[in-house]
């Protein structure tokens, strides 16, 4: 299975941040506590596709797959867990990406950086880690983020690094209630040889759920990776 997108480290250290900054305010009294410690807002989604695609390429044998994530955001940054089913990975069938990051606003446009650790459970020399950076905007209707993730030289990558940009937009259709989706990525490295890929969608939300169909495809010197279509339904808490 080829796969590149969350480090319990991090995490630690945010939640450092937290319960010290709590601390520092529950000694001023519990009205500067109030005033000071900022709130944490938690989210949740369930999520089934028909396949599983991941930059591109089938992630779980081009059969449906089940996902799932939980986040918690704060003024400090923000915690996620995201799992889908796979197909067999060196003994796994669950991905787990693990995320830690930060969100800030710098010159009118909304930024995130992190990192992402990609766990395998009961997979053999499956785990590994990304850099993740991204950025995005609105122009008018249409609302874009571009970003990059890098995966330093990692034993479990075959000792090598890998680098994938991507940019992706946005657009409400006209007169109707759906939305136009479209992105294309590269990405070079130990997970693909001057590979693209790029997905053409709509997307609407109706009575608390989020559906969306949509074509997938890559190209990769090395090897040959077929398109499809993407039906994906989820619902968010």
């Amino acid at each position: 299975m080829v796969k590149g997108t969350r480090n319990r480290a991090g995490a630690l250290c945010v939640s450092c941040l937290l319960v010290s900054h709590a601390a520092r305010a529950s000694e001023a009294g519990d009205g500067a506590a109030s005033l000071t410690t900022p709130p944490v807002s938690v989210s949740a989604a369930v999520t089934l596709v028909s396949d599983y695609r991941f930059r591109g390429v089938s992630v779980s044998g081009k059969d449906p797959a089940l996902q799932g994530e939980i986040a918690l955001a704060s003024a400090y940054g923000h915690l996620g867990v995201w799992g889908s089913s796979i197909e067999s990975f060196n003994g796994a069938e669950l991905e787990l990406d693990a995320t830690v990051g930060k969100s800030f606003a710098l010159f009118g446009l909304a930024n995130d950086m992190g990192l992402i650790a990609y766990v395998f459970p009961g997979g053999r020399d499956t785990d590994y880690v990304e850099i993740c950076a991204r950025t995005g905007g609105g122009l008018g209707r249409l609302d874009w983020s571009a970003g990059v993730n890098y995966a330093p030289d990692q034993r479990n990558i075959g000792g090598s690094d890998s680098v994938y940009g991507y940019l992706d937009l946005s657009l409400p259709v006209p007169r109707s209630p759906l939305r136009l989706d479209a992105g294309v990525g590269f990405e070079d490295g130990a997970f693909g040889d001057n590979k693209w890929d790029w997905h053409l969608g709509l997307a609407y939300a109706v009575h608390g759920f989020d559906l969306s169909l949509g074509y997938i495809d890559a190209r990769d010197d090395a090897r040959t990776i077929s398109g499809t279509v993407v039906f994906t339904i989820s619902r968010g808490f």
